[in-house]
């Protein structure tokens, strides 16, 4: 029978302990999330000490052990990865998934095997999420049985427990992603960099840095459309919608080695919901030498049009404003440096048929 007022004692200690848990988690790995919860669960629940169990993604075998601090295998991290179903804890527990006290001597579960180790007493409760066990979190060697409410306090505080694991992993999993992620970009050689919703710089790969001569600290919370001051009007953001979220732009920036001509692909990144804009990523690539040659092509073309419009004008008109007023289609700087010239090509194309005349002229013996 419990002491009158312990359950309530009980239950106000383990807000505390969800609360202290929370403040440690900003700051905690997920290993140091575990180790304090389970020495808390322990000094709660009057026991020397504690495991947790973590199970795989399908909620069929052990994947890893941690255990608390003052335990006596707290050097035992590898676990096992037997299945639950062959360890009597994990086939009690899937078959009436509550916790489970053993008031006699029982075999730790999940333990090596060469290391099976065995509990004077052992309160185990499993830690479900949809239908499936994900963790068994326990304590040992009580000095007195476990009870029900040891089991109800035990429950509550699993649960607490997990809800800020499942965070941290998350939490983990995404810093992971993050650094796998800045891994990846990092030596690519086009310039990549990503922004939040509003269009700030929110991480910049070494190409990026290196283009506009400016450090990652230097860049990040820069406005991306504000590095493109050539482009006053250019709004990187328009028309984008989860519909279609891609948009390439081709942009001139001033950069320290001179004018460059970028060519953009962004991508706009939407929640699940395909409602909230979350931010952007971008590529780029410096297409200068490209738009050159593509620009010296057009030009090429432009003279081989205008030279075959000179030799069609010529053939049919000796009028050099004719062939002046012909050429109105081109640009105003090619009339103005070709008008001289045209003027001195009729010039020479009259001497050259004076000349071509008299060759054609019959000739006449003098007479006598």
């Amino acid at each position: 029978m419990e002491p009158p007022g312990k359950n309530q004692l009980r239950l106000e200690l383990a807000l505390v302990f969800r609360f202290e848990l929370l403040q440690i988690a900003d700051e905690a790995s997920l290993s140091e999330l575990v180790s304090f919860s389970l020495d808390r669960i322990g000094e709660l629940l009057e026991s020397p000490f504690g495991f947790c169990h973590f199970v795989d993604s399908v909620g069929e075998r052990f994947s890893r052990v941690q255990w608390s601090t003052n335990s006596p295998l707290a050097s035992l991290a590898d676990g096992s990865s037997a299945p639950l179903a062959e360890t009597f804890i994990g086939a009690e527990l899937l078959r009436e998934p509550r916790p489970l006290a053993l008031n006699h001597p029982s075999p730790l579960p999940g333990t090596p095997a060469g290391r099976a180790s065995e509990a004077e007493r052992m309160l185990v409760a499993p830690v479900c999420r949809e239908d499936q066990i994900v963790a068994l979190l326990g304590v040992c060697d009580k000095s007195g049985d476990y009870t029900q409410a040891d089991a109800d306090l035990l429950g509550f505080t699993a649960d607490l427990t997990w809800e800020v694991v499942e965070r941290q992993r998350t939490r983990e999993a995404l810093f992971a992603s993050e650094a796998l992620y800045r891994s990846l970009v990092e030596d690519l050689p086009a310039l990549v960099c990503t922004l939040d919703s509003s269009g700030r710089v929110s991480l910049a790969n070494r190409g990026f840095c290196e283009f506009f001569a400016r450090s990652a600290p230097e860049l990040i919370g820069a406005e991306f459309a504000q590095l493109h001051a050539n482009e006053e009007d250019w709004d990187p953001f328009t028309e984008v919608s989860p519909a279609q979220p891609t948009r390439d732009h081709l942009v001139s920036v001033q950069v320290p080695r001179g004018e460059r001509w970028m060519r953009w692909t962004i991508r706009a990144l939407f929640g699940d919901d395909q409602a909230e804009l979350r931010g952007y990523h971008c590529v780029g690539e410096d297409v200068s030498v490209e738009r050159e040659a593509q620009q010296d092509l057009e030009r090429a073309n432009l003279r081989w049009r205008l030279r075959s419009q000179i030799n069609a004008t010529l053939a049919h008109s000796e009028d050099a404003e004719e062939l002046l007023r012909s050429m109105e289609t081109y640009s105003p700087i090619v009339r103005r440096t070709a008008a001289q010239r045209c003027h001195a090509i009729f010039a020479l194309l009259t001497i050259c048929r004076t000349h071509q005349n008299c060759a054609r002229a019959p000739h006449r013996s003098p007479t006598r």
